[in-house]
Formats: structure tokens, C-alpha cells, sequence
């Protein structure tokens, strides 16, 4: 096959391959773009999670207060519960709720006395309607599939777009990559495709990547294994949870006096953490310190707290993890930009939008030539 033809094959997958996915980047990409500044929205509308307090030179509540605050306030058996505490104090925690219908409630509590600030079902809120319609489009089972496969789909459109932008000679070069501004519609319409597309395309690579991890166990392990240099992820052994008839709990302190309170008064730097409460099944505390030291990242120690004594089970420190386990925490904030902070954030909606464009774009190249084929016919 000469390098003509296969360029051929590759604009015919292009289109149709295009077509195919086409509307789901549409809504994928403006969601995106839509969802990155999700906290800065909030933070400036007060809005949401997000509802300021006073600072005030008091202790923040114990998580024992926290779970007989929601206990009375939610009124129905919870299977699971978790809360984020920041600890510059000066904007409300963050408690999700969920019952036996597995739906999620939010409870923003003041940090000082657990008064119940405000509470919302996560299910009607503006920014889940997004994130649902970003990962499934809000269809139920299938929607999440659909997104993954179409997100594939648009990584070889952004690797065969750019086969199909490079030129057959050097000097193509410098056109290709500006735009004629005062060409016609059809001519305009071509460059914003193909030159906003390759720009874009180095950017974009990186968001639809990380979206795939999250999608595919199979594409996390490949990333782990590339940035470990060849090992596995290995399964999180089961931890084994001593009996005992000690009621001292994270808060009175067990072995060693270790409550929350000197959990998170010891750690420096601390940005927020983050606590998941235990269940029937699970009686265990996870706690999450999360560091403003890397804050652009999911930077952050893990511990395993015994519910009746306190005794930290287990640690999973961050200065103890591989490259790949910090390479996993950081996914996400990869994927929204936010790994480069504010900046990067911005960038990432650009280059979000510019992606939702490519297919308006691609389809109007492809109108505007399947009318000039039938003009020449007739």
C-alpha cells in the first residue's frame, strides 16, 4: 500500500468513524467544559457544596457528632456515609448520604456545631445532571459504555486527524497551522477543523486518555504498569479487623492516644481530609489527609482506624507509594486540568470546547462536499 492510499483509508475511517461518535464528543466535550469549574462556580455563588462560615477559635466537631447530626437529620438507615472537613475552617463540611435506594443526599454542616446549613438530593442538582450527562449522557446501564467506546473512537480521529493534516511536503507546513480569516465560510470553516484541530489535539490527548482510565480497569493497569516500568497493581490485601469490647473510638482515643484530633493536629500542611464511616459491614474509619504541599494533585495519606478503638490498622502513606499509585491519584486532576492549577484548568476548557466544535466542523466539510458531488452529478 504507497503512502497515497493509505492516506485514503485513513480519511474514509476519519469521516465515517466521525459521524459515528460525532455527537456523543458533542456532549461530552460541552459538559467537560461545563464541569471544570465546577468549584470556582460554587465558591463564587456560594452555591452547592459550597457555603461559607465565620471563622471562629473553636474546635471543629467530633465525626461521633457528625454521625448523631445526620443520624437525626436524614431519618432513615444509612449504608454509607462520608464527610470532608476544611481545615481553614471557614467554609462548611461536606456530608454525602446514601440510604437503601442508594441515592445521595448532601448535608452542609457547620464545622463548629454541626447545625445543618443546608441540604440538597445530589440526583436533582445542576452539576450531577452535567457529570451524568459528561460520563453516560443519562442513559441508564448502556451510557456509560456508550461514552467509553465513542472516547476511543475519538483518540484514533485525533491521531488519524493528524496523519491527515501532516503535509506531503516541508513547506505545506506554515499553511496548515494558520487560519485565513478572511477566506470564505467554506474555506474558514476547513481551518478552524484543521488547525484548531491540530493544536488542540496534543491537549485533548491527555484529557481523553485519562477519561479512558477511568473507564477501563484494563487501560489503568497499562498506564501503572508504563509508569511503574513494568509492574502490576496489586490487589489491596483484605484487612483483618480485631474484635474488642473497648467502645474508646476514633474520638476518645484507643492505643497508643491516637483520636482524630491528634490525627489531624499532627499532620502538617493539611489542606482538608476526608472520613468514611464505618458500616455494618465494614467497621473501620478511612481517613484521608489531603495536603496543600502538590495541592494541584490528589496528594494525600490514608488511614484505617478500628471503630471501637481507635487503633489505626493500617497506613498507606503518600512518601510510600510508586510512581503509578501517585500517577492514579493524580488522574483525575489531569483530566480537568487542575493538575496545573488555575491556568491549567482554562486550558482545559479551551481545548474541551475547541474538541466539541470538531465535529460541527467535520460534519459542515462533509455537507459541503457530498453537495458539490450531487451539483456535479446533476
Amino acid at each position: 500500500m504507497t503512502y497515497k492510499e493509505f492516506k485514503k483509508v485513513v480519511k474514509k475511517l476519519h469521516l465515517w468513524l466521525g459521524m459515528l461518535s460525532g455527537l456523543v464528543v458533542f456532549v461530552v466535550g460541552l459538559t467537560g467544559c461545563l464541569y471544570v469549574f465546577q468549584e470556582e462556580v460554587d465558591a463564587l455563588f456560594n452555591a452547592g457544596v459550597y457555603r461559607s462560615v465565620e471563622p471562629q477559635e473553636k474546635p471543629i466537631v467530633s465525626a461521633e457528632t457528625i454521625h448523631e447530626v445526620i443520624d437525626s437529620a436524614y431519618a432513615q438507615e444509612i449504608t454509607y456515609m462520608n464527610a470532608t472537613v476544611f481545615t481553614d475552617s471557614d467554609r462548611a463540611m461536606v456530608v454525602w448520604v446514601r440510604g437503601k435506594d442508594r441515592k445521595y443526599t448532601a448535608f452542609l454542616l457547620d464545622p463548629y456545631t454541626a447545625q445543618v446549613m443546608h441540604r440538597f438530593n445530589y440526583g436533582i442538582n445542576f452539576w450531577a445532571i452535567v457529570l451524568q450527562l459528561h460520563t453516560s449522557l443519562l442513559i441508564p446501564e448502556y451510557g456509560a459504555d456508550i461514552v467509553a467506546i465513542s472516547t476511543l473512537i475519538f483518540v484514533f480521529m485525533l491521531i488519524s486527524g493528524l496523519v491527515l493534516w501532516w503535509p506531503n511536503k516541508s513547506r505545506g507546513f506554515n499553511k496548515r497551522m494558520k487560519i485565513k480569516w478572511g477566506a470564505s465560510p467554506k474555506r474558514l470553516n476547513f481551518d478552524l477543523h484543521n488547525v484548531l484541530g491540530f493544536y488542540v489535539t496534543w491537549i485533548v490527548l491527555f484529557i481523553a486518555l485519562t477519561g479512558l482510565v477511568m473507564s477501563y480497569q484494563w487501560m489503568d493497569k497499562a498506564v501503572y504498569w508504563l509508569a511503574t516500568g513494568g509492574d502490576i497493581p496489586q490487589k489491596e490485601e483484605h484487612l483483618e479487623v480485631p474484635k474488642s469490647d473497648q467502645k474508646s473510638g476514633l474520638d476518645v482515643g484507643g492505643k497508643g492516644g491516637q483520636t482524630l484530633a491528634s490525627l489531624v493536629g499532627n499532620a502538617d500542611r493539611l489542606e482538608d481530609y476526608y472520613i468514611e464511616f464505618p458500616t455494618k459491614e465494614n467497621p473501620v474509619y478511612k481517613l484521608e489527609l489531603h495536603y496543600d504541599e502538590g495541592s494541584f494533585y490528589n496528594r494525600n495519606d490514608q488511614l484505617f482506624i478500628h471503630e471501637d478503638t481507635g487503633e489505626v490498622l493500617r497506613e498507606n502513606l503518600w512518601s510510600n507509594r510508586n510512581a503509578g499509585e501517585k500517577l492514579q491519584e493524580a488522574n483525575y486532576n489531569i483530566h480537568v486540568g487542575a493538575i496545573l492549577g488555575l491556568t491549567g484548568k482554562f486550558i482545559a476548557f479551551f481545548a474541551s470546547l475547541i474538541a466539541t466544535s470538531l465535529p460541527v466542523t467535520g460534519f459542515y466539510i462533509w455537507w459541503g462536499r457530498t453537495r458539490k458531488s450531487k451539483k456535479k452529478k446533476g
